[in-house]
């Protein structure tokens, strides 16, 4: 694989982040008649254990990014959903993305409303090309790699675990429903959460950025966090990320919000690639 793209680049890191004291109780927010008493080291604590004993989960996602850079074609704007349905041992999954990217001529007529789907099993990989619609087969030696990421970023346990270090840099807050964990991180602390996601990524990734992933810099982040006050479960993942980076000697600047919404906890049975797909898709080289 080559040196990637600028877009590229700072598609692959945000893969990554599709993510009060510990004695302190969580403040109410609004009128809440049922207070909890629990710490947020113990919401913490349960949010792994719920976690732990996930079976299968269903993921809606919204991502808005906005990259900008010095160059004559100024910004341009990536808005990006899906919806997944993930089965955890062994790992299997069925997904649907939209990509609409606007703002840049001569990429965003080719790039416009782009609609992907993808199936993954013990059977393999496959992936609907948009353009041709026709699936593909990615080659097993990629999978293997991509599936730590897809395991490691997609579950909501693992977007919560990967802060469990700055705990105290939470804000706690309960309402009537939920547990509310806020984070806030800028500069060191914000790169230091980088460099952590960067790391996760498959080799192969981190060797294509070569020294530009030196040049990377992560100004702010900021999390917000919906835990069920029943169940435990991660209902709702807020994310919004300011960075920067150079590539091939010109600065780039990339905005993103990213909303997740999880449901369906253990109540998917199985995801059966369909036989026209798995019969008709040829093998990427």
């Amino acid at each position: 694989m080559g040196k990637i793209s600028k877009i590229q680049l700072s598609v692959f890191i945000s893969i990554i982040f599709l993510l009060g004291a510990c004695s302190s109780t969580a403040s109410p927010k609004g009128d809440v008649k049922k207070e909890s008493d629990l710490t947020l080291e113990e919401v913490f604590e349960k949010s792994q254990e719920a976690g732990n004993s996930l079976t299968s989960v269903h993921v809606e996602t919204s991502m808005k990014q906005t990259f900008s850079d010095n160059e004559l074609t100024g910004s341009m704007e990536m808005e990006t959903s899906s919806s997944s349905d993930m089965i955890l041992d062994p790992l299997t999954m069925h997904q649907t993305t939209s990509v609409n990217i606007t703002g840049e001529e001569d990429t965003s007529e080719m790039f416009e409303l782009m609609e992907t789907e993808l199936y993954y099993s013990n059977q393999g990989m496959f992936m609907k090309d948009p353009l041709q619609n026709e699936w593909s087969e990615i080659p097993a030696d990629f999978i293997g790699e991509l599936e730590d990421v897809l395991a490691t970023e997609s579950l909501p346990q693992n977007q919560l675990e990967q802060y469990a270090s700055r705990i105290n840099d939470f804000t706690f807050e309960q309402d009537e429903e939920s547990y509310i964990l806020s984070l806030q991180l800028k500069d060191e602390k914000a790169n230091e959460v980088l460099e952590e996601g960067l790391s996760v990524l498959p080799d192969e990734l981190q060797n294509s950025m070569g020294d530009e992933r030196d040049s990377i810099s992560l100004n702010e982040i900021k999390i917000n966090v919906l835990i069920d006050k029943e169940t435990f479960n991660t209902t709702t993942l807020d994310m919004e990320m300011d960075m920067t980076m150079s590539v091939e000697g010109e600065e780039l600047q990339v905005k993103q919000q990213v909303n997740s919404t999880f449901s369906k906890f253990n109540e998917l049975e199985e995801i059966i690639i369909p036989e026209d797909v798995l019969n008709s898709a040829t093998t990427v080289e």
